[in-house]
């Protein structure tokens, strides 16, 4: 009996050293992957890009609408059938609030303010708007942000971001985050690169090893990286000027040689905005 305790000794220590031996011969392996193949693309810290925003002009109220008081979801909104006038989410402090008009048109209003959209904002998820109010540019003006969630299936989750700005005469100005942004000024800041067993997408800093299917063809690993179909967003921080949005997306193997979409990886990106202007920086690979 006494021998057992030099028995759990040597058996801990034989575990030990088993597992030390295996992280470092995992780590080595990586690290000749790295060292010996110049293929890998040099790292380095991306510059944001931007682009102007859809910018439409809220139209006044083509009828004198006698607006809902109580909220319903968008489960109530959709069991009517025929899209009445509802009040789909509001904002109290800000003296906000959202309304439908028909499926693919809105009424937003904001304190005395009232103006008409052609925006899309339900899906069968049937997720509601959000509205968020704050200074987002630091003009000492605060702006009105309305997220819509507009697509969803297998495979796309899409949601468009709206930031309205009233004039000293009370209109409204849309300023909508445009698509192209992340369809197509994204993709070109990766590249997938395969050594050996090992297949990394690099974005900027980061480098991320990827899992890929048996059967991906070489070709869907030599066409360039392509937007996939998600787009959301994620409204950080509290207080004026205190908070921003992050977006986060993803990219996909080359739709053509892959037959569908194949998504290698997720990424998100801080949103700045300011004088008509949407900007994305602090890249990060998930």
């Amino acid at each position: 009996m006494k021998k057992m305790p030099y028995l759990l000794a040597f058996l801990l220590v034989f575990l030990v050293l088993t597992a030390c031996n295996g992280d470092a011969v995992e780590d080595a392996s990586v690290e000749n992957v790295t060292a010996s193949h110049t293929m890998l693309p040099e790292k380095k810290r991306l510059d944001p890009v931007s682009a102007p925003a859809l910018i439409t002009e809220g139209r006044i109220p083509s009828e004198n609408y006698d607006l809902p008081t109580t909220c319903i979801s968008l489960h109530e909104w959709e069991a009517f059938g025929d899209y009445p006038l509802a009040l789909l989410a509001e904002l109290p402090e800000a003296d906000a609030a959202f309304y439908s008009l028909d499926w693919d048109k809105v009424l937003i209003r904001w304190e005395d303010s009232l103006a008409e959209f052609d925006w899309l904002f339900a899906t069968p998820r049937s997720i509601p708007p959000q509205i968020w109010c704050s200074d987002l540019d630091g003009d000492g003006q605060d702006e009105l942000a309305i997220d819509c969630y507009i697509g969803s299936g297998t495979g796309v989750s899409i949601e468009e971001l709206h930031i309205l700005e009233k004039t000293p005469d009370g209109s409204l100005t849309a300023y909508t985050f445009p698509e192209t942004l992340w369809r197509e000024q994204i993709p070109p800041l990766m590249e997938i690169v395969s050594v050996e067993d090992w297949t990394f997408v690099v974005m900027g800093v980061d480098l991320v090893n990827v899992y890929l299917e048996d059967d991906v063809p070489r070709e869907a690993l030599e066409q360039p990286l392509e937007s996939g179909e998600v787009a959301t967003f994620e409204r950080l921080g509290e207080g004026t000027c205190d908070y921003y949005f992050r977006l986060h997306s993803s990219v996909c193997l080359n739709r053509e040689s892959r037959g569908g979409l194949q998504y290698v990886t997720d990424y998100d990106a801080d949103i700045d905005y300011k004088d008509g202007v949407f900007q994305l920086s602090n890249f990060h690979l998930q």
